[in-house]
């Protein structure tokens, strides 16, 4: 489990660039509606922290910010940086929320499987 956290908690973390790209792609959208993806960074980030945190206290070797160097240096796609439009690499604005349904589904999977193993070991 303690690997899994680990595994995470650096891509939580990076929430504020994946937000930045949903605002360009979802621009007009958030005229309607400006906190949706502003309010997503921050809880996003949170959630990462939260792991990391978890993850120092049960491997006191483990500092969040070292795995999470590395993860920016060996992920960072051109859409995250790149100011190139407002177009989703998924094709769409409705392909890229068919892929936020997906993802979130999955993350929430992930986060009730540890639950889980968490508390079937208490």
């Amino acid at each position: 489990m303690l690997a899994a956290v680990k595994a995470a908690a650096p891509g939580e973390y990076n929430a504020p660039d994946y937000v930045a790209y949903l605002k360009r792609v979802f621009a007009e959208h958030r005229a309607a509606n400006p906190g949706l993806a502003g309010a997503m960074g921050p809880r996003e980030a949170q959630h990462g922290r939260a792991l990391g945190r978890w993850a120092e206290m049960a491997d006191p070797s483990f500092k969040l910010k070292r795995p999470f160097a590395r993860f920016r240096k060996g992920y960072y796609p051109a859409p995250f940086h790149c100011q190139w439009g407002n177009g989703s690499v998924r094709g769409s604005r409705r392909a890229r929320s068919i892929a936020r349904c997906v993802v979130e589904s999955g993350t929430s999977s992930y986060y009730s499987a540890i639950r889980d193993a968490s508390r079937s070991r208490c």
